[in-house]
């Protein structure tokens, strides 16, 4: 009788190396979500000692991986295109410090460049050649999940002390927590309802991942009303329009949205309703009472609504199944009509809680035509005087001193389109120049500020990283790899949120919202090979 013994398991070295896919994986997903929380529940990341802590970070990451995976890691053509755009942008802002008013500002603007390259870079190497870009995604969108609902706890349940709910930064009663300005706040909740809003209608993704997502978006929205932020709301906007231009099957996407979409509505109503949640924290029956009950009162839509997606998801695929057709195909002009029904459903969601936000008879008679409205926000913006109306009311304005920062940023770049006037020059010239008496910092536009310090080569260097991650989203939509069209989709929208935020804000400045952006772009840009199964 032959006897047989077990193969002798691997010791040392050998053991180490079967178990590094292991290693890499929980390197490259746990170092993603980590980058991002740390700083998101630090300020945000807008100070150095945050963001150079992510940088180092992201390249002790990076050494790791590159430990661990040997010479198996190959850069794709548009993730290097994309490093090499912000490393070009660092070196332009370092040089800048030549003919900068602030030199020591823009010393420390081009060691925040660095850093935002290097946590590229590491998201570049984490993903290798995509085979591990759907664990960056999810574990990125997670991370974005969690800062926007610490916030959505913060405020609605104060009895866990999460944060001090009732301060009122600069006299306004925004939900600034954990990032402390709230607009990027908003900003973050926008980016995480968006992904949900894609991940929900991914046919590749376990059911109850699924309705998990779609069960998430009635909280993320709240959260993001609870900003008050204008632009925020404006990113969301973008951003589900981009994951419906980018989906395999827009109307599949539209319904899934359509499902989500009235318990979302709902959950928004009962917030803006409530003027202790909103605006007014003394407001009878108090945040202590009303908090918790609208608490649970969007949970419980959160619930219907992850239901709703996931039977009208099911129920498509069962009548393609059962017709053996591959869903609803749309032409050039259908998927524009769709896109156009779609924005206006936004819209329409936004102003709920305008409506619902008790606009008082005054402000609902500048409303009165749609013409006069937008000429009244028009003349608003373009008169850069302090924000009108408190609460849900400042979403129906567009008052505020943004037009009085991007028109100095303007000086700053028609009196030296070359150089421009170096990083930190705008604080010099708004100081100069200004007609208001609000103190800025920023010129609260990337593009805008950016070519105001530093000129068509600072510009060119900013496209280059746009361009780069724009042609790595089209080709996921073209020729999906590891990600689905869903997935892509989604991680798409999400950076599309963050840049249309950019382009009203100073969010590139957060370290925590830019990190999270640039974590997603990194499963966009990798070469990979393209996949013969279907796809969702």
């Amino acid at each position: 009788m032959s006897s047989t013994t077990a193969p002798p398991r691997p010791a040392g070295l050998a053991a180490f190396l079967q178990r590094r896919g292991l290693i890499a994986d929980l390197v490259g997903a746990g170092g993603g979500v980590l980058i991002v929380l740390l700083q998101a529940f630090d300020g945000g990341g807008y100070f150095p000692v945050q963001y150079l802590a992510a940088g180092v970070a992201a390249l002790v990451g990076t050494a790791i991986l590159l430990v661990v995976r040997g010479a198996t890691w190959r850069p794709g053509v548009h993730g290097l295109v994309a490093a090499a755009g912000l490393v070009g942008l660092g070196a332009w802002t370092g040089l800048s410090s030549r003919w900068s008013p602030l030199p020591d500002v823009a010393v420390t603007e081009m060691q925040r460049q660095i850093s935002y390259a290097a946590i590229l870079g590491f998201g570049l190497v984490a993903v290798g050649r995509g085979r591990r870009a759907r664990m960056m995604v999810l574990a990125v969108g997670a991370a974005l999940v969690t800062v926007a609902l610490a916030g959505f706890a913060g405020r609605l349940l104060p009895g866990l002390d999460l944060a001090p709910a009732r301060e009122q930064a600069f006299g306004v009663y925004r939900l600034s927590y954990p990032i402390n300005y709230w607009n990027a706040q908003g900003a973050a909740a926008a980016m995480a309802a968006v992904f949900c809003l894609g991940l929900a209608g991914d046919r590749r993704s376990a059911v109850w991942l699924r309705g998990v997502a779609a069960g998430l978006v009635p909280l993320l929205a709240v959260t993001l009303l609870l900003t008050v932020s204008r632009g925020a709301v404006l990113a969301a906007v973008v951003g589900v329009v981009v994951v419906v231009a980018l989906a395999r099957r827009p109307l599949q996407a539209l319904l899934v949205m359509a499902a989500v979409g009235l318990p979302t509505a709902l959950a928004v109503a009962s917030a803006a309703t409530t003027p202790a949640v909103i605006d007014d924290p003394t407001a009878s029956p108090g945040l202590d009472s009303a908090g918790p009950t609208v608490a649970l009162q969007v949970i419980g839509l959160g619930v219907v609504a992850g239901i709703a997606a996931v039977v009208a998801l099911q129920v498509l695929l069962r009548r393609e199944k059962r017709r053996k057709f591959r869903g609803p195909q749309m032409g050039r002009f259908q998927r524009a009509a769709a896109i156009a029904t779609l924005v206006l459903l936004v819209l329409g969601l936004g102003g709920t809680a305008v409506v619902a936000g008790r606009l008082d008879g005054e402000a609902a008679g500048r409303v009165g035509t749609f013409r006069r409205f937008l000429d009244d926000q028009r003349k608003e913006f373009l008169a850069a005087g302090p924000v009108t109306g408190t609460g849900t009311e400042r979403l129906a304005s567009a008052s505020g001193t943004r037009s009085a920062g991007y028109k100095v940023a303007w000086h700053g770049f028609t009196s030296d389109p070359l150089l421009g006037d170096g990083v930190g020059g705008f604080r010099v010239r708004w100081l100069r120049e200004r007609t208001t008496g609000e103190r800025i910092l920023n010129a609260h536009s990337l593009p805008l500020e950016t070519l105001g310090e530093l000129g068509l080569p600072g510009f060119a260097l900013l496209l280059t990283f746009i361009a780069a991650v724009t042609a790595g989203a089209i080709r996921g939509r073209l020729r999906p790899t590891v990600l689905s069209r869903a997935q892509a989709a989604g991680a798409t929208g999400a950076i599309a949120a963050f840049v249309t935020s950019c382009l009203l804000d100073w969010t590139w400045q957060m370290g925590a919202l830019t990190a999270a952006a640039l974590l997603l772009a990194a499963p966009l840009l990798p070469e990979g090979r393209r996949r013969r199964s279907g796809d969702a």
